[in-house]
């Protein structure tokens, strides 16, 4: 399980690092690829220490989890505001070119 964990750590992370320095534009970029260096650098600890990490990893991981869930919702939300801001401005301009 601990394994799993952090391989899970590890190749989420390298993703989005991944994604996020290949877009110059991307906002937050810089925050993102810090936190994916430092969540690889976790999940590299983990693998080399498992039984002393293991009480931590479990705190460390569903405060994560919490952080991460919280901030895609806030991203989700926003996404959706966006898309019905763009729907509302394509009926517009359908309606102007009708």
């Amino acid at each position: 399980m601990v394994s799993w964990i952090a391989d899970f750590m590890k190749s989420r992370t390298s993703c989005r690092s991944t994604c996020s320095s290949s877009s110059s534009s991307a906002p937050g970029r810089g925050w993102a690829i810090f936190f994916g260096v430092i969540t690889i650098i976790a999940g590299i600890v983990v693998l080399a220490w498992p039984f002393d990490s293991i009480a931590i990893l479990t705190l460390v991981v569903g405060i994560w989890l919490v952080v991460i869930g919280v901030f895609e919702m806030v991203t989700a939300f926003g996404i959706r505001k966006d898309a019905q801001d763009a729907a509302r401005r394509i009926e517009s301009a359908y309606k102007r070119a009708s």
